[in-house]
């Protein structure tokens, strides 16, 4: 008797798609050491909110510390797409195009592109 398998919905949420999207890569961000080690630290940062827990862990912000490795840097971007741009396509569907102008303020401009300026001090 030969075996089959098959990904039940759950678990294709772990493999990309056709846009090399998906959870995967958020849930190896989330186990990798550098946050593993960070974790004991939320309590202490419950009690004392000046310092988040990733900075006591490491001395520097999560950004920071993942800019300086490439390869972490590479995986917490494809772990922030995967977390964002596939339940906003569950929830507005494929055939959404962007922000289209009209109600809401858009003055009849498309944005194509929403870029982030940084964190402000």
């Amino acid at each position: 008797m030969e075996r089959t398998y098959l990904l039940i919905e759950i678990g294709k949420t772990l493999v990309m798609d056709e846009d090399r999207l998906s959870y995967g890569a958020y849930v190896l961000q989330q186990h990798h050491e550098s946050l593993v080690k960070a974790r004991p630290m939320v309590r202490t940062a419950v009690k004392d909110s000046t310092t988040e827990p990733f900075v006591r862990a490491h001395g520097e912000k999560t950004y920071t510390y993942y800019g300086k490795i490439e390869r972490m840097n590479e995986l917490m971007q494809r772990a922030m797409a995967g977390v964002s741009v596939l339940p906003i396509r569950a929830v507005l569907g494929d055939g959404y195009d962007g922000f289209v102008g009209g109600g809401g303020g858009g003055g009849g401009v498309k944005v194509e592109r929403l870029v982030d300026v940084g964190e402000r001090d």
